[in-house]
């Protein structure tokens, strides 16, 4: 990563993942399981981090609204797709509420992907397909 992309990370009030990232920790994550079995991950997962608190899940689009006030205030919105049976793509995107947020939300992801990838089977992060 380059100067200039560390310098507007530490001033982006705004970190997502996605299949082909520039990051490599920011890529998609994919797990062995179905819809409900991740949400159910993502939910539990939540449960036992002070200051997160989930607002909404909705299973039928599988997405899950989780409001952030420790260390910083934020909203994480968590978004579980089924690519094919057993195998769940979970992404993430996070908004701070301060516009100088230190990476906060690239690293509210990492430790999220990092206990789910305890909890759930994982296959790879970034699609090989």
């Amino acid at each position: 990563m380059s100067f200039i992309q560390k310098v507007s990370q530490t001033f982006s009030s705004y970190a997502q993942t996605s299949d082909r990232h520039s990051e490599k920790e920011l890529e998609t994550h994919y797990y062995k399981t179905n819809v409900k079995q991740a949400i159910e991950a993502v939910e539990s997962v939540v449960s036992t981090k002070n200051g997160y608190e989930i607002k909404s899940v909705q299973e039928e689009r599988g997405e899950i609204g989780i409001a952030i006030s420790k260390p910083k205030g934020a909203l994480m919105i968590v978004t579980v797709t089924m690519v094919r049976p057993f195998r769940t793509a979970i992404d993430f995107s996070v908004s701070t509420e301060s516009k100088v947020s230190f990476g906060f939300g690239k690293k509210a992801i990492i430790e999220m992907y990092e206990q789910l990838d305890k909890t759930l089977p994982f296959i790879e992060a970034g699609s090989s397909e």
